[in-house]
């Protein structure tokens, strides 16, 4: 399925938890829900006043989390397609953004170099890179996120207390673009040498490093039913990993860089894939099919 609607490059994608909805961000400054099942557009929301940078739903799938160039988080009603509220205080771009399990906290990643923990009630800004935070991820027990920078490092952090745990890489000259967790607790990072590697979050030293594509990787995902890893790339390919990193297939079809990716929650055999050419694939890894829907 291709899904098209959009008048700018797609920043990102996300399946809700019943996956009978999908949300997709743009640099036309919009977000849109769509209906999975035909590929209806449902709605369209609007009100960051630059490019929409990442989409992420909460736990419930009753709120969608977003963030852009404005340096804002917005949190909309899922249902109504109406904006809830607006949380500011970055000072440039957020990159990226997490919802912790219990949908209390919002994570939020900016090329201010500053890392914002945020609730309904207050935020906590966290300082310790030296350059543009490029993703965020909260583990699977929620007690720690993990923050990924042009800085080459790699950072854990208590996601109560804020503290500082940890810090991974840094000695690789590779700068991390992305970061996930696996079910069971490992982080998996994908890096502008378009290398993948795998760390325990308790040892700073990588436990492999796996080349994986010949441009940076914009994105990388992992499958919590499975542990297949997602990545996608400048090289306009989405590629498909076991959990040992090992090349199970690549994906092709995208026209341009392919900037995202999400896997389905309730299927790990579906993916989408949202490209710079405008477009937001769904995919069938097993046949490697795409078709258009919208």
């Amino acid at each position: 399925h291709t899904l098209r609607g959009h008048s700018g490059a797609l920043s990102g994608c996300a399946w809700s938890s019943d996956s009978k909805s999908l949300v997709t961000s743009s640099y036309d400054s919009t977000l849109k829900l769509w209906n999975t099942v035909d590929g209806v557009l449902i709605t369209t929301m609007e009100g960051h006043s630059q490019r929409v940078n990442h989409c992420d739903w909460s736990e419930n799938g009753k709120t969608i989390v977003s963030c852009g160039d404005d340096g804002s988080v917005r949190l909309w009603d899922a249902e109504a397609g109406a904006e809830i509220t607006t949380f500011q205080g970055h000072s440039d771009t957020i990159c990226s953004i997490d919802v912790s399990n219990d949908k209390s906290q919002v994570i939020s990643a900016s090329e201010d170099c500053t890392v914002k923990v945020w609730d309904a009630k207050s935020k906590k800004e966290i300082t310790g890179h030296s350059d543009i935070i490029n993703d965020c991820s909260i583990s699977p027990d929620g007690k720690y996120f993990i923050t990924v920078s042009r800085d080459e490092s790699i950072k854990v952090w208590d996601i109560d207390t804020h503290k500082n745990i940890s810090v991974l890489g840094g000695k690789y000259n590779e700068q991390y673009n992305s970061c996930d967790f696996s079910s069971d607790g490992i982080l998996y990072t994908g890096s502008d040498k378009g290398t993948i590697r795998k760390w325990n979050i308790d040892n700073s030293d990588s436990l492999s490093k796996h080349n994986g594509h010949s441009n940076p990787i914009t994105c990388l995902r992992v499958g919590k039913l499975n542990n297949t890893i997602v990545t996608t790339s400048w090289d306009g390919s989405i590629g498909i990993w076991d959990s040992n990193c090992n090349r199970k297939k690549i994906l092709n079809g995208h026209d341009d860089w392919v900037n995202y990716c999400s896997i389905n929650p309730r299927d790990n055999n579906q993916i989408l894939s949202a490209s710079h050419d405008q477009t937001v694939k769904l995919w069938d890894i097993s046949s490697g099919n795409s078709s258009i829907i919208g």
